[in-house]
């Protein structure tokens, strides 16, 4: 007879709990898993960017922490696991090499230890661009570290720990646009514990928020600590650059006591950190010339660096940059080009190569570098203004307004974009709302551009009817009065002045004032040959425009020569000078169109065609790329 077995859970079979057995895995049990190990393979993956499965054991081992903390019986398996109390401090201090000999009681290590598992997630979070979650741990984390009993030799360590931890606060915070909140949390690391990136930070928290005095201390010291942080000298640039008040004659020992000022806290002392720095003085001079409107030593400090270090990608940026600003349109195309055939991933500055492509009316170029910048990365606003110019460049306003309003969503203190969707707006007959999209670049940065955009709006709504020629020339003076040695400042002046025919001497003179101060401005000359063909001084016009052809032949100057010969009924002449417009951009859709134009005008040959005439020189005007500091010109 078979034995039969009671299965009953009082009377279950020996076999039924073998460790063998598949079911035997419900029962819990603390040697099951080390979380000291699984801590480690957390850091590990999260080193090698499996941020998912990183995340899943941070999932488990936040639950177990809490379990600890809770629970004193299962304090043991922390300790007895040889928790490396340091393992947060290395991931945050990656320089030091102090020793760690920290004492903690039983009681504070499973803190740490939970501590230490909630920055390891926020740094997964912060890698995966959860911004406001990785905040939230980061935060715990600051008060679990805070609550914890040290023993005495540890406060030192605890405290630069929870100091870098405030600062990854403050990061998540910028990239939530809590300014004002990430000002706050700097604020409260100890100056002892400020490393060069937080000096930058913090230098970059104030500039956003205006406050250019507190920007510069921090830029300062940023250079004290590191006479290399280039980027800091360049903030420091662009905050006074812009601004210098001083008088031409000692423009050239403002820029020498900018450096000297910036690298050597003691003008007797040099600096022990730089050694054969001649190159970054002439770097940073360079960029000063830049911001204060001074082109020619601008070029003449580029090519120097260019000299040390040729074919760099940093002066080929700026230089055609520099370029651009001297609206030498088809130079910085060149320029632009040739940068990129050093890195074409490279983003930086790659809006202004699209503008120097839309002004020289490169269509199929434009259109292939708009490609080639969404395929590098299209979560990067720059692609998204180049497609604004190129969309304009089709004459498609609307898009290319929806384009810039893209990039200015994907960066909300993107200037250029800013700057952009004003000059659109204008172009839209929407002078009213161009005039908001100015002031609002000059709330992001006080620029000559901005403020242009701000005269052209009022100029704009001066030819519509609208009496705003008093507040156009009072901006126009107040940038005179805040860039007294810059020679667009004048310019600007001129072109307001040039509105009213009994104000054109005192145009003429703004604009000779310029050239006073830069030569070169081309902005200047061109102003002064409006003003002659207004007054109908067609020679005097041409010779200038001549001599200008002569020392830095352009597109525009061509075009301009044209134009002039075609009021003058010299056709042969004209043709020539559209010609020479289309040697220089075969892609001049004025330079065809003013061609066209004539080639009517030879045909009727008749001189009681005024209307023809001006019809000519309107449409040759309209296909010319202008600068916003020219708008107010046509």
């Amino acid at each position: 007879m078979k034995h039969e077995y009671n299965c009953s859970p009082y009377n279950t079979p020996h076999k039924r709990h073998h460790p063998a057995s598949p079911h035997a895995g419900h029962r819990q049990s603390n040697s099951s898993f080390s979380p000291i190990d699984m801590l480690q393979q957390m850091i590990d993956l999260l080193g090698q960017n499996l941020l998912d499965s990183a995340q899943i054991i941070g999932d488990l081992l936040l639950a177990y922490a809490l379990k600890t903390v809770c629970s004193p019986a299962s304090l043991r398996s922390i300790n007895s696991g040889e928790y490396n109390i340091s393992l947060m401090r290395k991931h945050l201090l990656s320089e030091s090499t102090v020793s760690c000999k920290e004492t903690w009681t039983l009681e504070s290590t499973p803190r740490h230890f939970h501590a230490t598992i909630l920055y390891f997630y926020a740094e997964i979070l912060r890698h995966k661009r959860e911004w406001l979650r990785a905040k939230k741990h980061y935060q715990r984390a600051l008060e679990i570290l805070a609550s914890c009993e040290i023993a005495t030799g540890y406060q030192s360590q605890g405290r630069f720990e929870k100091e870098r931890l405030k600062f990854k606060v403050a990061k998540c915070m910028v990239e939530l646009a809590e300014t004002q909140q990430a000002i706050e949390t700097m604020s409260g690391i100890s100056e002892e514990h400020r490393n060069l990136e937080m000096l930058v930070l913090l230098g970059n928290l104030y500039r956003s928020e205006g406050l250019l005095h507190k920007a510069k201390e921090f830029y300062q010291a940023a250079l004290c600590r590191n006479p290399y942080a280039i980027e800091a000298a360049i903030a420091l640039v662009e905050i006074d650059g812009s601004t210098a008040t001083k008088s031409s004659q000692e423009k050239p020992s403002y820029f020498e006591s900018f450096c000297l000022n910036t690298y050597n806290k003691d003008p007797n002392q040099p600096n022990p950190n730089l050694s054969n720095s001649a190159w970054i003085h002439t770097l940073i001079l360079a960029h000063l010339n830049l911001e204060c409107g001074q082109f020619q030593l601008a070029s003449k400090n580029l090519k120097l660096v260019d000299e040390w270090f040729p074919g760099n990608l940093h002066c080929l940026l700026y230089r055609g940059k520099l370029e651009l600003a001297q609206d030498l349109a088809f130079q910085a195309y060149s320029t632009f080009g040739r940068a990129r055939q050093v890195d074409d991933q490279n983003l930086t500055l790659m809006d202004y190569y699209a503008s120097s492509l839309k002004r020289n009316d490169a269509k199929l170029q434009l259109c292939n570098l708009v490609h080639d910048l969404f395929q590098i990365s299209d979560q990067h606003a720059i692609p998204w203004l180049a497609a604004a110019y190129y969309s304009e460049l089709k004459q498609e306003f609307d898009t290319a307004l929806q384009f810039s309003e893209r990039a200015i969503s994907i960066d909300p203190d993107y200037f250029e974009a800013h700057l952009f969707r004003g000059i659109l707006q204008l172009q839209l007959n929407r002078a009213e709302e161009a005039l908001l999209s100015f002031t609002a670049c000059c709330k992001l940065k006080k620029t000559l551009e901005a403020f242009a955009g701000i005269i052209n709006s009022y100029c704009d709504l001066c030819f519509k009817g609208s009496n705003r020629y008093k507040e156009a020339l009072a901006t126009a003076k107040s940038v005179v009065r805040l860039y007294p040695q810059n020679a667009q400042s004048f310019v600007l002046l001129g072109n307001v002045l040039m509105l009213r025919e009994e104000n054109r001497t005192h145009a003429r003179r703004a604009f000779q004032r310029a050239l006073i101060l830069d030569s070169s401005n081309r902005n200047a000359a061109l102003g002064i040959v409006e003003l002659c063909i207004a007054e109908e001084e067609y020679t005097a016009a041409l010779e200038r425009l001549h001599v200008m052809a002569h020392e830095n032949a352009s597109e525009e100057i061509f075009l301009k020569m044209g134009n002039i010969y075609t009021l003058k009924k010299e056709f042969p002449e004209a043709m020539e000078q559209y010609n020479n417009a289309l040697s220089i951009n075969s892609f001049s859709s004025a330079a065809l169109s003013a061609l066209n134009r004539l080639d009517e005008l030879m045909q009727v040959n008749n001189s009681d065609s005024p209307n023809i005439l001006e019809q000519a020189i309107d449409s040759s005007n309209q296909g010319n790329s202008m600068d916003p500091s020219e708008m107010a010109d046509t």
